[in-house]
């Protein structure tokens, strides 16, 4: 289901960011290594949405914070992103939006061995809105997801690694798009732009 865990981490790869987001320990033993913002842009991109054929015009902000932890193998993130995809469908000229706020907190970090640790991570906000070609609210998920993620930081000394599970251990505020099955969501969008 294309809900909140999908878009967030859709944007977080977009942005670049994800490359640069491994995980960590705790702030309390740990050192800023890197900060900064991101922002951009594309308009008129071909995209297929559930079997439609759509253009998307997008943007995106947003900034982040990288600590590693004492022993400098493990990195965690700290990243606010603000969204905002417009498709169209070329073919009748109607719009849907999707849109979010949010931030996503790597709060702690437990090895599990060798290099693999497991991290408890945050996502925080309204991560997730449909609006209709009016601005009407479709869909809004908000609140707070927290995740179990199993990562191999590779052992290198660097942001990155690869990413072996995520689990999400809880679930605060709705988050209807979470409970949406891949034929209720294309179901929604045929009926906004199809």
């Amino acid at each position: 289901m294309p809900g909140l865990s999908r878009a967030s981490l859709r944007w977080i790869s977009v942005l670049g960011v994800a490359a640069s987001v491994s995980l960590g320990a705790p702030t309390a033993v740990a050192t800023v290594v890197d900060r900064g913002t991101f922002a951009g842009s594309e308009t008129g991109v071909a995209e297929d949405l559930c079997g439609i054929a759509v253009l998307r015009d997008s943007t995106f902000s947003g900034s982040f914070r990288t600590r590693a932890d004492r022993g400098g193998q493990a990195f965690f993130q700290h990243t606010n992103l603000e969204y905002r995809d417009v498709f169209r469908n070329p073919a009748n000229g109607r719009s849907l939006t999707f849109e979010g706020k949010f931030l996503i907190n790597e709060i702690t970090a437990t090895r599990v061995a060798g290099n693999v640790y497991e991290f408890t991570v945050i996502e925080a906000g309204k991560p997730f809105t449909v609006r209709d070609a009016s601005g009407r609210v479709v869909l809004r998920e908000s609140g707070v997801i927290r995740h179990r993620l199993v990562f191999d930081t590779l052992g290198d000394g660097t942001p990155g690694g690869v990413q072996l599970e995520d689990e999400i251990v809880a679930i605060g505020g709705p988050h209807p798009g979470l409970e949406q099955t891949e034929e209720e969501f294309c179901a929604m969008v045929d009926a906004l732009i199809g």
